[in-house]
């Protein structure tokens, strides 16, 4: 059966049918009345029509809208008077078709600067008690704060790698004492009493059984004590989550003030296992524990952690949350038909977007309450801590995630996207119960190569290095077969790891490159093409194929002058393998077009020999010096002396000598050459270290003296203020002119410290005798 109600203009709606119009007399009820009649008083041009909705047009004159409550007879008087055009709302019964129904926008927001909701007056103490109370909170998406990206500077860069490897450090130590608190007997013996002996059976498989079925044996034991852990520890805390660069130092004070108050942190063995006995905490806390379960049941059980440290790069996050708005409430009552509409708040009359009102349900029997609770904080999908058991009959790690992902021997549950702020793989650390750790991460990752190796260490300079010799450290002193194994399972899954699909994948991959990720200095050679990246959608007709190449044959190129700093001169006909526009001021060659600078590969150059020493001469350079850049390029029968003292050395024996240049320093746009030393005859090397241990012992002399005459010279003003201190002393004794004393005329030469020299006959010494 279907109604209709007019919200506005009060006209009466020609239905279809004979029912329908038995019921147009009828009222919908109050509740409904009351939030039409307060949309539309908030603001009335929402209802305009000229909006782009489905809605059904009234055939005659506008009529003003009517009050809620107000009859169908009042209606009709006023059909006349000027008014806004009437909107109206359609009630459907279930048996309508769709073509006839209609939903209306009707606002249930008010304009606030957190939340649009609808908002009515605060529950009063003396409410109905068939009240319905919604109380909801500001949505958080709402308040993030739009962040701009900027560059990152090379000092900023830098600096965010120091902290990026000091973070990791920090966090392999945290876990290594983690795992080691997993060996407590104590501990262990409290956790092994939940495991029933039939359990530890299948954990711990007979020998004389085949070895497929001890296998499955130890995977049904692992999997009911999954289960049994699951159903005894219980999640109260949040645990360990990405971190993020913060924009100022306010947003790093209330983070590390929301990490204390909120994540679980231990500071002592004896807190670690009060905790364990409640047998509640965080998911990183639980699988803490459930390694220790397995380690008290006999089992090989490694602590496997992602290690979340601040990013290498990125664009700074402001985390701060914003200040918490007060909670607002929706009071509709079920039995009062007649609620004015003057008492709502102002910021109820804000005009706000319209939202649609969905099908209108009947008055429920009994009275409700529904109150929305505070959220809790988010965590992600995916578990920062995991175990992994060792299989012996397959000599395989098993992982085990009971509390997060619930899963078994599925290694590729554990990666999260990288879309998700809480959690992110680059790192993932298995340490064992001996403390001895291993690098994993490729064994949980999809596109290591593509993907996952971006956000490690080893995109630096020497950074590969700089890891293997901090996982040192963690090494085992000797390496068992399962090891060995295990680094070559690891290997084989890096190398087996697919092309990428797309083309960001492809910039600084280890294996393959692309043609438009190439550097200033770097070239292909040969172009021997190994596969496509498709530009466009695959399958149109605007597809386009690039070709992929080897990262082997992407080759650094450099100028010549470049390659001879180096110590390498390019090889007579060999042919640029690049041509790049001249870098610095703007020059155009002899056909007016842009200079342009000649790039060769390593290939292409040899070892530059310079001219030799010929009887004690040295050969210059057309500025009269000698290009030292490399030790390679000391002419032969000559030595290079770095010593600042070299060329006064020389100067003392005669003998002829060149600078040598080792370099240049810029500043700006300018660059200067920079001496260290002089380059001489080889058999005059012996003569100059003579000469140059002669000239350090002359200047250790130098300065001695000058040491000794600073030290006089301080004793000397010592003991003239003794003797003005003296003579002070001794006039204000007698009070008056004396003997011995100073007279005006001497206090005004003394004046500053200085003193005439006192004839030796008459004082005998540097003070003068006192009456």
């Amino acid at each position: 059966m279907r109604r209709t109600a007019a919200t506005t203009s009060g006209k009466r709606r020609m239905t279809r049918t004979g029912a329908s119009r038995q019921c147009e007399d009828q009222e919908m009820p109050a509740v409904y009345q009351e939030m039409l009649a307060e949309a539309e008083a908030r603001d009335p041009h929402a209802f305009d029509s000229t909006r782009q909705i489905k809605r059904r047009r009234v055939q005659t004159a506008d009529a003003p809208s009517r009050p809620p409550g107000s009859s169908t007879n009042d209606t009709r008087e006023t059909r006349g008077e000027e008014a806004a055009q009437a909107v109206q709302t359609v009630y459907d019964s279930p048996s309508s078709e769709e073509s006839d129904m209609e939903w209306e926008e009707v606002d249930l927001e008010q304009k606030s600067s957190r939340a649009g909701v609808l908002s009515g007056s605060s529950p009063a103490a003396g409410q109905d008690e068939d009240s319905i109370q919604i109380t909801l909170d500001a949505p958080t998406a709402q308040r993030q704060k739009t962040v701009s990206r900027k560059p990152i500077s090379n000092a900023e860069r830098k600096l965010r790698l120091d902290i990026h490897k000091v973070h990791l450090l920090c966090l392999l130590h945290h876990v290594q004492i983690r795992n080691l608190w997993c060996n407590d007997d104590h501990l262990q013996g409290f956790l092994k009493q939940m495991l029933p002996r039939r359990i530890i059976s299948l954990l711990n498989p007979p020998e004389d059984k085949p070895q497929h079925v001890r296998s499955t044996t130890f995977v049904d034991g692992l999997n009911q004590a999954s289960e049994i852990f699951l159903r005894r520890f219980r999640i109260t805390s949040p645990g360990i989550q990405r971190p993020h660069w913060a924009e100022n130092l306010e947003a790093v004070t209330h983070k590390a003030e929301s990490i204390m108050a909120d994540t679980e942190v231990f500071l002592s063995k004896d807190d670690f296992l009060e905790q364990a006995r409640n047998l509640r905490g965080s998911r990183d806390f639980g699988a803490q524990l459930f390694c220790a379960l397995l380690r008290s049941a006999a089992v090989e059980a490694r602590l496997v952690c992602s290690l979340q440290p601040l990013p290498l790069s990125g664009a700074v996050t402001d985390r701060t949350p914003a200040k918490k708005s007060h909670s607002q409430y929706i009071t509709t009552s079920s039995d009062d038909r007649e609620v004015s509409t003057d008492k709502r708040s102002p910021s109820d009359t804000a005009p706000s977007r319209p939202r649609r009102l969905a099908r209108p349900q009947l008055v429920p029997s009994r009275p409700r309450k529904v109150t929305s609770t505070r959220p809790a904080r988010r965590e992600s999908s995916y578990p920062v801590f995991w175990v992994e058991a060792f299989n012996e009959m397959v000599q395989k790690w098993i992982p085990v995630d009971p509390l997060v992902t619930k899963s078994l021997a599925k290694a590729f549950k554990f990666e999260p996207p990288s879309s998700d702020p809480y959690n992110c793989m680059s790192y993932v650390v298995a340490f064992e119960e001996d403390a001895s750790a291993r690098d994993v991460t490729r064994r949980y990752t999809k596109a290591f190569n593509a993907k996952t190796r971006k956000l490690r260490v080893e995109t630096s300079k020497n950074g590969e290095q700089w890891w293997l010799r901090a996982l040192q450290f963690y090494e085992k002193p000797f390496l068992e077969d399962r090891d060995i194994a295990e680094m070559s399972e690891l290997t084989s899954k890096t190398a087996a790891e697919p092309m990428p699909r797309n083309i960001q994948d492809f910039k600084d991959h280890p294996f393959y490159a692309l043609e438009r990720h190439l550097r200033r200095n770097e070239v292909i050679f040969p172009k021997r093409v190994i596969g496509q990246v498709s530009l466009g959608k695959s399958g149109s007709k605007h597809e386009k194929l690039e070709p992929v190449y080897r990262r082997s044959d992407v080759h650094t190129v450099r100028s010549a002058d470049k390659w001879y700093r180096l110590g390498r001169d390019v090889k007579l006909g060999e042919q640029p393998l690049k041509r790049v526009p001249a870098s610095g001021p703007r020059e155009l060659d002899d056909n007016g077009t842009a200079a342009e600078t000649a790039m060769y590969a390593l290939s292409q150059t040899e070892v530059y020999t310079p001219p030799p020493v010929v009887n004690g001469r040295v050969p210059r350079n057309g500025y009269g010096n000698l290009d030292i850049y490399v030790p390679s390029m000391v002419p032969p029968g000559g030595v290079h002396i770095p010593h600042p003292n070299a060329a006064q050395a020389a100067r003392i024996l005669g003998i002829d000598y060149a600078d040598a240049v080792t370099g240049f320093s810029f500043k700006g746009r300018h660059g200067t050459a920079v001496f260290e030393g002089v380059v001489v005859a080889e058999e005059c090397h012996d003569a100059m270290r003579e000469v140059l241990a002669g000239l350090d012992d002359q200047q250790a002399q130098a300065v001695s003296d000058a040491k000794s005459m600073e030290m006089l010279q301080l004793w000397k003003t010592f003991l003239l203020k003794l003797r003005i201190a003296e003579r002070v002393k001794a006039y204000a004794i007698e009070g008056g002119e004396a003997d011995g004393e100073v007279t005006d005329d001497e206090m005004a030469e003394m004046e500053g410290g200085f003193l005439p020299e006192s004839d030796p006959d008459e004082g005998g010494g540097f003070l003068p005798e006192s009456d």
